[in-house]
């Protein structure tokens, strides 16, 4: 009796799940939500910046290598609320940025929402420490 009970126990989870579920998929520099144009987005190798449908630019990624002085990290610039998020434990993918700024409510309907940009930073951010390097010579 105990297998049925957690077998339809971990069905019913594994739908509710799937129901509420976006489909999120980027491809030819548009952002697709359950098959909707979402947003645009556009980069080099300095990062990616996202814009809303009508070419507003709303927020830019970047990833920054390990060096001497600093660990390697993800950097989410909010431009026009002039916010920034630094994070160099988590990997922030371009889809797994978009879809966890959805899930944070800080990304609604294709145009940015301050309150959840809060949150999102609040959630997210880490101080990027800076390595010293001290280099003794011996005589």
């Amino acid at each position: 009796m105990k297998p049925y009970y957690f077998l339809t126990l971990l069905i019913i989870f594994a739908c509710a799940n799937f129901t509420s579920a976006q489909g999120i998929k980027i491809k030819k520099n548009v952002v697709y939500i359950d098959a909707l144009d979402y947003l645009t987005y556009g980069g080099d190798l300095n990062g990616t910046t996202f814009s809303d449908l009508d070419g507003n630019d709303l927020f830019f990624i970047s990833y920054h290598t390990k060096t001497e002085t600093n660990p390697a990290y993800t950097k989410v610039i909010f431009l026009k609320e002039k916010k920034i998020m630094t994070n160099m434990n988590i990997v922030l993918t371009r889809k797994a940025l978009i879809k966890t700024l959805i899930e944070n409510r800080a990304l609604v309907d294709g145009k940015l929402n301050e309150d959840g940009i809060d949150i999102f930073i609040l959630k997210f951010h880490e101080q990027i420490p800076v390595i010293q390097k001290i280099v003794i010579e011996k005589e």
